[in-house]
C-alpha cells in the first residue's frame, strides 16, 4: 500500500507538471465555459447556457479519459513499465494510481466548470449535489476505461494520439452536447442516439440543470454503465504491459 500511495504522488507530481497535459485537461474546457457561456448567455438564444455547461462537462470528462491514458502509453514507451518488473512496486499498482488521479481529476474538473457555470453566468442547479457528482464518477470511469482500451492498440505516443482523435472528434460533435439532436440530419440520427457521450451530456443536463432527455436519468446512468462495462472487460483482454 505504501508503494502505491507513493507512485500516486509521483504521478501527481509529474500531471502538474505536464503543462499540455493542463492545458487539455483544465484550460480548454474552461474556454468554452467562456466562450459559449459569450454566445448563449443572452435571454434571446435558442439554446440557452444551461443547455450547453453541462455538455461542456460531458466533453471534459470525455477528454480526460482518452488523453489521460497516453500518460501510460508514454511510460509504456520509454519502457519504464518493463523496468518495475523488477522492483518490489507492481506494475498493477501504477495503473492503479494512474487511474485514481485520473478519477480525482475529474471531479476537479466539475468543479471549475461548475463554479465558473453558477458564479460567472448564473446557471443554477436544479438537481441534488450527489446526484451530479455520482455522474461526474462513472462518466470519468467509463471514459477513463475506454482511454485505457484504445491504448492497447497503440503502440507509440504518435499512434496513441491519432486513435485518441479519430474517437474524440465524432463524439464531441455528434453527441448533441452542444446542440440539441434533433437538428441533426434524420439520417445521421440513430448513430447519435448510441453514442455514449450523449448519454452522459443527458444525464447530467436532466440532474444539474432539469432538460428533459430522450432516456430518464436512470436510463442514461444504466447504457453509461455497460459501456463502462463493456469497455473495462475489453481492456481487460487485451490488455498488455509492454
Amino acid at each position: 500500500m505504501k508503494g502505491f500511495w507513493t507512485l500516486f504522488a509521483a504521478n501527481c507530481k509529474e500531471f502538474v507538471r505536464d503543462r499540455a497535459g493542463l492545458f487539455w485537461t483544465f484550460a480548454l474546457p474552461l474556454s468554452f465555459v467562456f466562450l459559449f457561456g459569450a454566445i448563449f448567455g443572452g435571454d434571446r438564444q435558442d439554446i440557452s447556457f444551461d443547455y450547453v455547461l453541462p455538455g461542456i462537462l460531458a466533453m471534459a470528462l470525455m477528454q480526460l479519459g482518452l488523453f489521460g491514458a497516453l500518460q501510460f502509453l508514454s511510460l509504456r514507451e520509454r519502457k519504464i513499465i518493463l523496468g518495475l518488473s523488477i522492483t518490489p512496486i507492481s506494475r498493477t499498482a501504477l495503473l492503479a494510481s494512474e487511474v485514481l488521479l485520473r478519477l480525482l481529476a475529474g471531479f476537479v474538473q466539475a468543479g471549475i466548470i461548475l463554479g465558473v457555470g453558477i458564479g460567472v453566468f448564473g446557471v443554477r442547479l436544479v438537481g441534488p449535489v450527489h446526484d451530479v457528482l455520482a455522474l461526474v464518477l462513472l462518466g470519468s470511469a467509463a471514459f477513463v476505461s475506454l482511454g485505457y482500451l484504445l491504448v492497447c492498440f497503440a503502440r507509440s505516443m504518435e499512434s496513441g494520439n491519432g486513435i485518441a482523435q479519430a474517437v474524440q472528434l465524432p463524439m464531441m460533435f455528434l453527441a448533441g452536447i452542444f446542440f440539441p439532436v434533433e437538428l441533426m440530419p434524420e439520417f445521421m440520427q440513430p448513430v447519435v442516439r448510441v453514442i455514449p457521450l450523449k448519454f452522459l451530456a443527458d444525464a447530467l443536463r436532466e440532474a444539474m440543470v432539469g432538460v428533459p432527455a430522450e432516456f430518464s436519468l436512470v436510463v442514461n446512468a444504466g447504457l453509461l454503465s455497460g459501456f463502462l462495462g463493456i469497455t473495462l472487460l475489453a481492456a481487460v483482454r487485451f490488455w498488455r504491459w509492454e
